[in-house]
This record gives C-alpha cells, sequence and structure tokens, in this order.
C-alpha cells in the first residue's frame, strides 16, 4: 500500500513538474522578412514585418488624423494641454478611425486588416483553426506574442484604447490598457449595418478577442499587403 502511494506522489510530481514547464514555456515566432515602407501622401515611415503570407505594419496607421479623421480630445474646446496629450498620443498610439475611414484609409498597397487577415495571423501565431471563427476570447498567447517587439515577432501591436460618443459626450477609453482594431469585412461593409468585425488586445491577458461593435466607435487601423515573396 505504501508502495503504491509513494509511486502516486512521484506521478503527481511529474504532473504539475510538466504543466508547470509548460506554462512558462517561451514561444519563439520570428518574422520570415522585415523592410521599411514610406507613404508618399505624408511621408509618414511604417516599419513592417513578414508573417505567413502576409505583411504587417509594425505601427498603426496615422494617415489623415486631425486632418479628415477627427482628433480624439475628450472635451470640444480642448486647450494647449489637450492639443499636446493629442499630439503625444498619436505619435505613441497612432490615430483613431471611424470604420467608414477606415475602409479607404490605408496607402496604395495595402489595405485596413480584413477579418481574414486577423485569422490569418491568429493560425500562424499557434491559434488552433476551430477556434478562429469564434467570439470572445480565443487562442492562448496570441495576443502576447502580437506585442512583442524585434525579439519576437516584431509586430508591436500599441495599445491606444478606442474614441467613442456617449450622447453629446465624447470619450477616449482603455488607452494602454486594451488595443482596439478593426478587422474588415465585405458582409458587413452595407450602410444599414451599424456594427463591423474587431479586436481587442489587452496588456494583461494573452487571448484574442474578435466580437462586434458600433461603426461610429474609432479604433486603431493595423496595414497589411499580400507579401510577394522573391
Amino acid at each position: 500500500m505504501k508502495n503504491k502511494i509513494y509511486l502516486f506522489g512521484i506521478f503527481l510530481l511529474l504532473v504539475f513538474s510538466a504543466c508547470e514547464k509548460d506554462e512558462h514555456e517561451v514561444i519563439s515566432i520570428k518574422p520570415e522578412a522585415t523592410g521599411v515602407f514610406v507613404d508618399t501622401r505624408d511621408g509618414h515611415e511604417y516599419k513592417w514585418v513578414r508573417l505567413g503570407n502576409l505583411d504587417w505594419m509594425v505601427e498603426n496607421l496615422v494617415y489623415g488624423v486631425g486632418d479628415f479623421v477627427e482628433p480624439y480630445y475628450n472635451i470640444d474646446d480642448p486647450d494647449d494641454k489637450q492639443m499636446e496629450d493629442f499630439m503625444r498620443n498619436m505619435e505613441i498610439y497612432g490615430g483613431l478611425y471611424p470604420y467608414d475611414i477606415a475602409l479607404t484609409a490605408a496607402p496604395e498597397g495595402w489595405r485596413a486588416a480584413t477579418d481574414e487577415d486577423w485569422k490569418n495571423l491568429e493560425q500562424v501565431l499557434g491559434m488552433d483553426s476551430d477556434e478562429l471563427d469564434k467570439e470572445g476570447y480565443r487562442g492562448d498567447r496570441q495576443g502576447e506574442l502580437m506585442q512583442q517587439d524585434s525579439v519576437g515577432t516584431g509586430l508591436c501591436m500599441q495599445l491606444g484604447g478606442f474614441f467613442n460618443y456617449y450622447g453629446t459626450r465624447r470619450l477616449t477609453d482603455y488607452m494602454g490598457v486594451y488595443g482596439f482594431f478593426w478587422a474588415i469585412s465585405p458582409e458587413q461593409d452595407e450602410a444599414e449595418d451599424v456594427n463591423a468585425i474587431y479586436r481587442k488586445i489587452s496588456y494583461d491577458l494573452p487571448k484574442v478577442y474578435r466580437g462586434t461593435t458600433l461603426k461610429i466607435k474609432q479604433m486603431s487601423i493595423r496595414c497589411v499587403r499580400d507579401a510577394v515573396k522573391e
């Protein structure tokens, strides 16, 4: 009897050790290629990384913010401090765009990432195929991998929050906490459809959220293009 208890104890210890090792296992996924793209519309330079069959910009789009894209102030009559905060936030997190503008905001040769593009990336980063079309939090470490800098995937997903309207009040929410990214979908581009698909990434959760929300909200854009391999 004592031998059985002893052997069972060893078995539990081995199982626990295996789980602990797996929990802290380091996953390293490196881009297949890297490069730089200059948006001729404003001269802004974007680095990009190649993962799977797509090139992903490694920062959120900034084109048109303060011009045809409304600045994300929290008050209607911004003072100098609000202007300074806005400019600093845009440099860190990029712009926040409503869905209709996201459809055409990307530079020539690129596009705002579609729902299929996001699923492609998630699968490259190890998400099970049976989770890709689900809503809510999915995967295990894909959200964490998306935030890695050049020591990992290089995607550097910035957590810019979102800009929303609450009645007559405007408010920027969750900046530095969550990244909200449009996931363009042809099925939801019709004007009468008020909702669209998006992704949410958190600073403290390794999974990736997939869901729908109102198109009038302003969110980040990550641009992609089909990789041209030589």
